[in-house]
């Protein structure tokens, strides 16, 4: 039948479409943008649609003016920043007619189990502000129907299903389905989503109308839009656990240990060792002569004299300079080491803006955050983790993080620990 031609063609484009959404995916992934992990929350919702059917019982040109109605109710749960499960239970009618007046109806009762794969995380990365994310969806259920095919031109019913015969819900009869679908949900605030969503129902075989040709699955559509509730939770989803170690902020900074200077003795040593190099250089003395004069030895000990006195005049402090004077030039010349964010013995704690599966350069983050204070990012467990500041003390730190909430808008930053160099990971009171 041409009907049967021209679902398999829908089939065809929908199964395409997936493989282009995944292809441009992976092509927008080389260029990630900035994100934060996504909660691990429990998410309800409630949706109304329309149901198509695309069995035997119908043709192309009937399909939207034998829609009905659909009810369903959803729970879901991201288990991570890409992948969640997703349960629905549906409620509503099908039909479907054909031009030899062929007439099916039935009550359905659906529920379903699906997984769901984030487009958006799959495209962009993590990122907890993401205002509208894509996800597809592939699962498995049972479907109640209970119903029949009748002839229009004679009444005569030619299948019948259900009707307290079959071991189904009140008797409907019962069936496996396959699901393939794609949802579009907008962040509303609050907690609050809305939802679009469009999927495809499989049967198991051919007989749900009482008609087998073509196709050997009957199938129909769900269209629907909807709103959901996610669930609050005080503790943000962990990337890795063998990893993302929690430790009390208890660890203080380490003190950089203090280079001694050389004794005055190895300095004095020094000192007359660059005299007596240049001297010896100059003067030509014949390789064969074990032992020098007594007079060349007084001539070269003078000369000593002469330019440690010369020296020792450059070093001396006039004799009215204070002894402040005096110590305000030793702390001068002796510069303490930068203490950056670039040490690879650098130890403290460090507020943490997002973090990537992708790298991305440090000046790409300075563009987008423009924040006065240095940016360092680590990778760590497959993810790239951008973090900012220095800070001796966790208080100084959750102040900083504190403040990004109501200056910058940044309301999923949190505090991080390093010790030498190494991010350790996040830091709770």
């Amino acid at each position: 039948m041409n009907h049967r031609f021209n679902f398999v063609r829908i089939k065809k484009a929908f199964i395409l479409s997936f493989f282009v959404l995944g292809s441009i995916c992976v092509a927008l992934g080389q260029q990630t943008q900035p994100g934060q992990s996504t909660s691990n929350n429990w998410q309800v919702g409630f949706n109304m649609g329309t149901l198509g059917y695309f069995g035997d019982v119908n043709t192309s040109k009937n399909i939207v003016s034998h829609m009905k109605m659909g009810f369903e109710f959803t729970l879901s749960k991201q288990i991570s920043p890409l992948f969640g499960l997703k349960g629905d239970l549906l409620i509503g009618k099908l039909q479907g007619k054909t031009d030899s007046n062929l007439e099916f109806n039935s009550d359905l009762v659906e529920a379903m189990i699906n997984a769901s794969i984030n487009f958006s995380t799959l495209c962009w990365g993590e990122n907890r502000n993401q205002m509208i994310n894509i996800y597809g969806l592939a699962g498995l259920g049972l479907g109640n129907f209970n119903g029949s095919t009748i002839n229009k031109n004679t009444g005569a019913t030619i299948h019948s299903f259900g009707h307290n015969s079959g071991k189904g819900i009140n008797g409907y009869e019962i069936g496996g389905l396959g699901n393939l679908g794609v949802c579009v949900d907008f962040d509303l605030g609050n907690n609050m989503k809305a939802t679009i969503e469009s999927a495809f129902k499989f049967t198991a075989d051919d007989k749900l109308d009482g008609v087998v040709s073509g196709f050997s699955h009957d199938v129909y559509n769900y269209t629907s839009i909807g709103i959901a509730y996610k669930f609050p939770t005080g503790q943000k989803y962990k990337r890795n656990a063998r990893s993302e170690s929690v430790i009390p902020p208890i660890i203080k900074p380490t003190v950089p240990e203090k280079k001694e200077q050389p004794s005055a003795a190895i300095q004095e040593a020094k000192k007359v060792d660059s005299i007596i190099k240049p001297l010896v250089a100059q003067k030509e003395i014949k390789k064969e002569a074990d032992v020098q004069s007594p007079d060349s030895v007084d001539m070269m000990a003078k000369k000593i004299e002469q330019l440690m006195a010369k020296n020792s005049k450059k070093d001396e402090l006039p004799a009215d300079r204070s002894e402040a004077d005096r110590k305000a030039k030793d702390a001068k010349a002796i510069k303490p080491a930068a203490s950056t964010d670039d040490m690879d013995s650098y130890t403290g704690y460090k507020v943490q803006l997002f973090a990537t599966q992708k790298s991305m350069p440090v000046e790409k983050v300075k563009a987008k955050y423009p924040f006065s204070t240095s940016i360092r990012v680590d990778k760590a467990n497959n993810l790239f983790h951008c973090s900012i500041g220095t800070f001796a003390t966790f208080k100084e730190a959750n102040k900083y993080s504190l403040g990004l909430h109501k200056k910058k808008g940044l309301q999923k930053t949190f505090v991080v620990y390093f010790k030498n160099g190494k991010r350790i990971g996040l830091v709770k009171k």
